[in-house]
């Protein structure tokens, strides 16, 4: 999708994506999930996905959440498109890739060619 992305829009040049290394960064997220882990700990009993649905939507006095139950439809498989990815163990020049230690892979577009730079760095 970003390929395609890539080579039909005339203003963009490059996208890249950037790993976060784990355990080191903060997202906002990160607080929201412990308000819920948090007030699931006080709870004696959940039977049923609405009693967790209640403590997710009551975790907080002020800016409470929005809890939408969703349903098996609302989601989709990728499984026809991962059979067609391939888990590339090397790179174009035979140098081994480390996608466990892969923080950014940069997708460039050139006038004739697409190029993906994957980037590794220890930590």
């Amino acid at each position: 999708m970003m390929q395609h992305l890539l080579q039909n829009h005339r203003s963009f040049e490059s996208i890249s994506f950037k790993f976060r290394v784990p355990g080191h960064s903060f997202l906002p997220n990160d607080s929201e999930f412990g308000d819920v882990e948090c007030a699931m700990k006080r709870q004696q009993r959940l039977y049923l996905p609405e009693d967790i649905i209640a403590v997710m939507r009551d975790c907080r006095r002020k800016n409470k959440f929005t809890v939408s139950r969703l349903s098996q439809n609302d989601f989709v498989t990728c499984c026809e498109l991962e059979n067609k990815l391939v888990n590339r163990k090397h790179d174009v020049n035979g140098m081994p890739v480390s996608w466990m230690k892969t923080r950014e892979i940069k997708l460039l577009k050139s006038e004739h060619e697409f190029v993906i730079s994957v980037y590794c760095f220890l930590c």
